[in-house]
C-alpha cells in the first residue's frame, strides 16, 4: 500500500472543551507498518471479536451501545511480546511531549502519562457507537481506511457540545476520557462490503500509574 508523503498538522482546541486534533499523524513508513498488522486482522475475521467481548458501553438495561468488531492488542501481545506488534510500537509516538504536552491547554500541558491500552475496532456497514464515555484519564482515537474511501458516515461527535470531527484517514483526536462521544453509522455500498473497506479506529486509553 502506497501513501503520499505527508506532514503532520496539529490543532489544539480549548473552547468550549479541550482536545487535540492531528491530521496526518503517522508517517508513510509508520502507516505501512500499521497496515501490515491491520491486514492480518482482516485476513482472519475471527481475530476481530464481537462487541460483547471488547468492553462495550451499555445502557441501564445492559443493551450494548456499539456495533463493531475489535481486538485488545494488550491481550494478544503481553508485556514480554509487545515488541512483536507494529502498532504497539508505533503508537507510542502519542507520548512525545511535543504532541501530548500542549502548553496552551491546562488539561494537556502537565499531563505525565505513562500507561495505555490499545483497542482496534473495525466498523463495517451499519457499524456505529452511541453516546458514551471512557474509563481512563485521556483517550486518543486514530482512524484508518483504505483509499479511495468506500464508505460514508463514521464521523466522531462530542455529544454534549454539538462538535463533529470528520473521520479522515490517519487523523487523531485526543481528549479527556470523561467527555461523552459517539460515532455515526457507517454505510458501505453492497459491492464493497466485507472486503476491508470499512473504518478502523485505534483507540488508546491512557492512564497514569
Amino acid at each position: 500500500m502506497r501513501f503520499v508523503k505527508q506532514t503532520m498538522k496539529l490543532t489544539v482546541v480549548t473552547d468550549p472543551i479541550h482536545y487535540i486534533y492531528i491530521e496526518d499523524f503517522y508517517t508513510e513508513e509508520e502507516l505501512n507498518l500499521i497496515w501490515l498488522e491491520l491486514e492480518c486482522y482482516l485476513s482472519i475475521p475471527e481475530r476481530l471479536l464481537p462487541p460483547e467481548e471488547t468492553g462495550a458501553a451499555t445502557d441501564e438495561d445492559g443493551s450494548i451501545r456499539k456495533e463493531n468488531r475489535g481486538v485488545w492488542l494488550d491481550n494478544v501481545y503481553t508485556q514480554d511480546y509487545r515488541h512483536m506488534s507494529n502498532i504497539l510500537n508505533v503508537n507510542q509516538k502519542l507520548f512525545q511531549p511535543e504532541i501530548i504536552n500542549q502548553q496552551s491547554s491546562w488539561f494537556f500541558k502537565d499531563a505525565h502519562l505513562n500507561t495505555d491500552g490499545t483497542l482496534i475496532s473495525y466498523y463495517e456497514d451499519c457499524g456505529y457507537y452511541l453516546k458514551h464515555n471512557d474509563l481512563s484519564y485521556m483517550t486518543a482515537c486514530t482512524w484508518f481506511f483504505k483509499e479511495p474511501k468506500k464508505f460514508t458516515g463514521g464521523n466522531f461527535h462530542f455529544c454534549d457540545y454539538d462538535i463533529t470531527v470528520e473521520c479522515k484517514n490517519n487523523s487523531t483526536v485526543i481528549f479527556p476520557s470523561n467527555l461523552y462521544h459517539s460515532v455515526d453509522t457507517v454505510s458501505i455500498p453492497p459491492e464493497h462490503r466485507n472486503k476491508g473497506y470499512g473504518r478502523f479506529c485505534m483507540t488508546q486509553f491512557v492512564k497514569i500509574v
